[in-house]
This record gives C-alpha cells, structure tokens and sequence, in this order.
C-alpha cells in the first residue's frame, strides 16, 4: 500500500502533467470527434491558432505525428488512434492519483466535480447537498449540467469525477443503482382517476395525455409500454418541460405523464403496464481507474436517500389524494 508521503511526491511530479497534457489530450480528442480544427476550436472556446498550436505541441513533445488532413478535416494518424484511449487511460490514472492525495489530508478542501442533467439537479441533487455538506464540509460540490445522452462524454475527458442520473452505459465503468423512479399520471383537478391508487396504461387509451418529446427516457418509457399493451395514447401536447405540463395540467388540458421524483405539488398516481409498475432506473457512475472518494459515495448516499423520500412523498400524496 501506498504511503500518504509517497502518494503526495508522486502528485507534486504529476502537477505538470495534469495541467498542461490534460488539457492537450482533451484537445486532441475533441478534434478527432469533429473531425475539422475549426468546429473543434469553437466546441473547446478557444481560438483555431491556439488549438492547433497545442495540437502541435503534444507532438512535438511526443516525437510523432498525430493527426493529418483527410479531404476538408483532419483525422488521427495510425499512431494517434493508436495512442488516444492509453492517453486517456493514464490521464484518469494520474487525475485519480491527484485525488487520492488531497483527499488523504483530512483538513485540506478538495473539489468534487459531478455530473448530472438539470432536472435530476434540480429534483434530487439540490436537495441532498444541504446534508451533505454539514457532513462533508472540506468537499466543494461543483455541479456540471448537461443532457443525459452526453453525462458520460463527461467522465470519458475527465471533466467530471462522478456522474448522477446516469443511463444507457457503454464502457468500462464503475456503476452503482439508484433508487427507482416510479413513472407517474399527474390528472387535472376533480378527474376521476385521482380516487385510484394505480393506473395501468391500458386505463388511458382515451385521456388527453400531455408528454416530454421524444427522446426523454419518461417518453421512451411510457410509449414502449402503450406498445406492450397494444395501444395508441392520445397525445394532447408535447413539450421538453415537465413544468410546462404541470401548467398545462393546472389549466385542464389534459393529464400528464412525469417522473415522481418531479417537484409536481399536486396529486400524483403511479402507472403501470400488465401489474408491473413502470419506473426509471438511473445509475451514479465513475470511472473504473479512480478510486471513489469518500466525499463522493457520501454523495450518491445523499442523493438516493433524497430521491428515495422525494418518491415516498409522491406516492403517498397520490395514495392519499
């Protein structure tokens, strides 16, 4: 085992390292997924120059080419596509190395980058953070917002130590199960479905039904069980905000289908399909070459233990109301 005197040296040797060959490794990623310097220096907010000057760089330290013009872009060379995952492998090698040394002095601050989409920020991140910083006060939270689809380009960079509300995973990494979201009917007020416990999609073949667009995993959900059970929902209004349904609900256009861990504040029932209640089922995720500090698995407990209350409350009021 590693002492902590060693852990330390060995950081301070990496400093150089993590400041300037990170950021070069990510540049030189983010220039073969875009396949040109231009829309690679617009993505990373820098200018084409200074890219392709870092580019250049990192080869020149390295002794070898690592991209060439292909047509109107560029592409990596045979050594660059070679080369780019062992990169990537020993920068998260290095950035959890670093981690493990600041976390090993129990009165130094450390930063605790993590990602997650706004809304599971919102409903289950926000709430759990008063918690945890009272038990965790030397951890700095940074959160980093972005859609669900890309939350794991953010642990492939490095850009994130800890991902929450994670789905869909492709690759190697450490993976751990949140609790289930139950996916819930949130009906006008005085509708007769707000005497039922439980619904099952079946119930809703002719409910004016308002849904996220296509593409949110509460959408791809619910219409993979309308088809289970063979039927075509009546969909009244589409929109990308689960507040916009909500308002819309409170206006009696129709009833909206949301996850229970949304700040709905008004009655909500569970839906099922065939006896099974539908759910989502979301994942904290890390990456496999770093170890999870112990402000980060606080963390995750933190934020199931909110999302576990957020859904029991949900529940309950629909149980109730």
């Amino acid at each position: 085992m590693m002492s902590k005197a060693y852990i330390l040296y060995v950081f301070m040797h990496f400093r150089y390292f993590l400041s300037m060959e990170l950021r070069q490794i990510r540049y030189l990623a983010t220039v073969a997924e875009e396949g040109n310097v231009s829309r690679a220096a617009v993505r990373l907010h820098i200018s084409q120059p200074a890219l392709s000057r870092q580019i250049h760089a990192l080869e020149q330290r390295l002794g070898v080419t690592l991209v060439e013009r292909h047509g109107r872009g560029i592409r990596l060379t045979r050594a660059g596509n070679e080369l780019l995952p062992r990169f990537t492998e020993l920068v998260s090698r290095a950035a959890a190395l670093a981690e493990q040394a600041r976390a090993l002095d129990n009165d130094a601050s450390y930063v605790l980058r993590v990602g997650a989409t706004p809304h599971f920020i919102e409903s289950a991140v926000a709430p759990a953070l008063h918690g945890f910083r009272s038990d965790y006060p030397a951890v700095d939270v940074v959160l980093v917002e972005q859609v669900s689809n890309r939350l794991v380009q953010l642990l492939e960079r490095d850009e994130v130590q800890l991902v929450l509300g994670a789905r869909g995973l492709v690759g190697p990494y450490q993976t751990r199960t949140l609790s289930p979201i139950p996916l819930t009917l949130v009906p006008p007020g005085g509708h007769p479905f707000l005497e039922r416990r439980q619904l099952d999609v079946s119930d809703l073949l002719t409910e004016p039904l308002l849904l996220l667009r296509r593409g949110f995993l509460t959408r791809d959900i619910f219409e993979s069980a309308c088809q289970l059970a063979h039927i075509v929902p009546s969909v009244r209004q589409e929109s990308d905000s689960v507040h916009t349904l909500l308002a819309l609900v409170e206006a009696g256009a129709g009833s909206a289908v949301v996850q229970a861990n949304a700040k709905i504040g008004r009655p909500a029932i569970p839906l099922s399909q065939g006896g099974q209640l539908l759910s989502v089922e979301l994942l904290a995720a890390w990456n496999p070459h770093s170890k999870l500090m112990p402000g980060a698995a606080g963390l995750i407990d933190a934020v199931d233990k909110a999302l576990g209350e957020k859904v029991r409350l949900t529940t309950t009021t629909a149980i109730r109301g």
